[in-house]
């Protein structure tokens, strides 16, 4: 049976036109996520340069953008850790209910860790959810060792180990044993690396822990224990 040129063309013509549809419908909501991906972004920087500057409004409009970016890409694993980063500073605001924000955000973090294993910062972010959670078990410990073995040298793995050290320490809590010696190296890359050297000093002095810092590094050179206020 012959086909007719006619009817053929229409349904070409039908097929590309769908496509195109497809195909722009497909670029609004990359645009649109990325767009949401960024402003929630800066929103956590501000909040984490300045806890003080934000108000529960803020947050949740900031929450529902995140939400919005995760629905349009939910296999993304930026925006599934961003969202998880929004949650639980939902937690530490008070703006969530604690015990269900830190479960929440534990499941966006290891979501975005089976879409992106590699990536050391949700490892180390995970390992920071089970401390809020005051969950000190084997668990943590996984976390925090795949966190360093994925980012010997990333700024952010310095600075969340050194912090979770210092408060163990100053707890007089045994579980600094299970990783003091990878704590005092994390201790001495983070006072080397100019992206955590101030965030590190700045922990040393909240924590009270500046004489202790010069006694834990006393075999590293001397510039940079003098890096430390008042270490000589």
């Amino acid at each position: 049976m012959a086909v007719n040129p006619g009817r053929y063309h229409v349904l070409t013509l039908i097929l590309l036109s769908s496509m195109a549809v497809l195909g722009l419908l497909t670029s609004i909501n990359f645009g649109l996520a990325s767009l949401n991906y960024y402003h929630v972004r800066n929103s956590v920087d501000e909040w984490r340069s300045d806890p003080s500057q934000r108000s529960e409004e803020q947050y949740l409009v900031v929450k529902n953008t995140a939400l919005a970016a995760s629905q349009y890409q939910q296999n993304n694993a930026l925006y599934q850790d961003l969202l998880a980063q929004v949650i639980e500073w939902g937690a530490i605001f008070s703006y969530e209910e604690q015990t269900l924000a830190l479960e929440s955000a534990k499941a966006h973090y290891l979501r975005a860790s089976e879409l992106r294993p590699y990536w050391p910062v949700t490892w180390a972010s995970l390992m920071m959810i089970k401390w809020r959670q005051q969950q000190l078990d084997d668990e943590l410990l996984w976390y925090l060792q795949m966190a360093a073995k994925l980012g010997p040298q990333k700024p952010e793995v310095h600075v969340v180990i050194i912090e979770f050290g210092l408060a163990l320490y100053r707890a007089n809590h045994p579980f600094l044993l299970q990783f003091r010696p990878e704590f005092y190296r994390r201790l001495a890359l983070g006072l080397k690396n100019p992206q955590s050297q101030g965030q590190v000093i700045h922990l040393l002095q909240q924590y009270q822990a500046t004489t202790l810092a010069c006694r834990w590094l006393k075999d590293e050179a001397r510039h940079i224990k003098r890096l430390i206020p008042g270490c000589e």
